[in-house]
């Protein structure tokens, strides 16, 4: 019908253009925030003294700069001599040390707060990484493997400053923990990967947005954004997607009143999930980082890519290699397991909000279950379920409202 499809295009038209204002608008404000940094001072690794970090863990710097101890002898030969005052000296240190330990961690703290925000800026890069390699990816393989080896540099860097990090506010507790070691890389990862995907795509189209938007028709309202599908093409989608979310995530890790609050968003928008936690130890800031996490990663980030990535997928299943298909359910797989961590740790906390708290908390819990959290799982179930179709399906196309769609010829 004509109005349908006037519809349709006056929904995608306004859909385009309040993505690209507000992409707009928050790299604005990123940009001044990041101006606001300038001539802050930051957390930096300089030139470090491993030498004397070691010898300072052995016998302490303040003693022997007093020239109360020996130095350092590693072979555990010499002795050291007691110093005649030594008793009055402990007092004095006694009385002033606790205060002095909490200002220079405190001096610490912050600045290691300007260079999350830094670190987390420098996630604007990544996809440069996939750009370069732009002329070498093909649909059929995706992006040339030795791109990745090009990432693993900004890996290490981030791991080695955050594990350098830790260290200074001796929080060996985070640096031993899963989210150091397993989840931070992970999310790191997947932010690499997401960017890769629109120039796979883009090497695809036309025929995959061709097959993407025919998957659709006769869906009912899924039509109305078809057109936007139409003018953007698959990988233009993509690429609307992960740079609304790049700015959501920028915005937010760098102009958020609570200096603590931004730090624990910075660090795990950054994949430094070991210092994320660091920060947000206090109950009330753990709390509120998990709802900005789910709007800025998981609904900003993660399941549009899912369900953007999965209909590439399913649209040029024939057209992939063996590798080109792993390099996208590797990305997936990313998505799924950002997304089941969040989700099911926050629908854990919820379940147990509305079963034993009366009143408002449990009002606010069952609106976080029925918002957020079972359309969330329930996209990802759709995911899987269309991953497994794709397989099945002779046309490897398939949706919830028509089934396997009609078989119709690669292009």
């Amino acid at each position: 019908m004509e109005w349908f499809s006037a519809m349709a295009m006056v929904i995608s038209g306004l859909l385009l253009l309040l993505c690209l204002v507000g992409i707009l608008y928050l790299f604005r404000v990123w940009l001044q925030s990041l101006c606001a940094d300038l001539d802050k001072p930051a957390y930096t690794l300089g030139a470090t003294d491993w030498t004397r970090r070691v010898c300072s863990s052995c016998c302490g710097d303040e003693s022997q700069e007093a020239g109360l101890l020996p130095a350092c002898n590693f072979s555990g030969d010499e002795e050291v001599v007691p110093h005649p005052g030594q008793e009055v000296i402990d007092q004095e240190e006694d009385q002033e040390g606790e205060k002095e330990v909490e200002e220079k961690t405190h001096h610490l703290e912050e600045l290691i707060r300007v260079r999350l925000r830094w670190e987390a800026r420098l996630m604007v890069v990544l996809p440069m990484v996939p750009f370069l390699a732009a002329p070498w990816t093909s649909c059929t393989g995706g992006m040339p493997s030795w791109a990745y080896g090009l990432y693993l540099p900004f890996l290490f860097k981030a791991k080695v400053l955050e594990a350098v990090m830790l260290q200074d506010l001796n929080s060996a507790a985070d640096l031993r923990s899963f989210g150091f070691w397993l989840w931070g890389p992970l999310e790191h990862l997947d932010m690499f990967t997401d960017g890769a995907m629109p120039l796979q795509a883009a090497s695809c189209d036309p025929a995959a947005t061709e097959r993407f938007v025919a998957a659709f028709r006769g869906s009912g309202l899924s039509e109305l954004w078809t057109p936007l599908a139409a003018w953007l093409g698959l990988s233009g989608l993509m690429a609307l997607a992960f740079l609304l979310a790049t700015a959501l995530q920028q915005a937010f890790s760098s102009t958020l009143e609570d200096s603590t609050l931004m730090a624990a968003l910075g660090a795990d928008i950054a994949g430094l999930h070991g210092l994320s936690a660091y920060f947000e130890r206090d109950a009330s800031v753990k709390n509120k980082k998990v709802m900005v996490v789910i709007l800025v990663k998981v609904l900003a980030e993660n399941l549009p890519q899912l369900f953007l990535q999965s209909a590439f997928f399913s649209a040029s299943f024939s057209r992939f290699s063996g590798w080109g298909r792993l390099k996208i359910l590797m990305s997936m797989g990313l998505g799924i397991i950002s997304v089941l961590k969040k989700l099911s740790k926050l629908a854990i906390d919820m379940i147990f909000t509305v079963w034993r708290q009366p009143g408002e908390p449990r009002h606010e819990g069952l609106c976080i279950l029925v918002a957020f959290i079972l359309p969330g799982l329930g996209l990802v179930a759709w995911v899987l379920a269309r991953i497994i179709m794709a397989h099945r399906c002779a046309s490897h196309e398939w949706n919830l409202a028509t089934g396997c769609a009609a078989t119709f010829s690669q292009g």
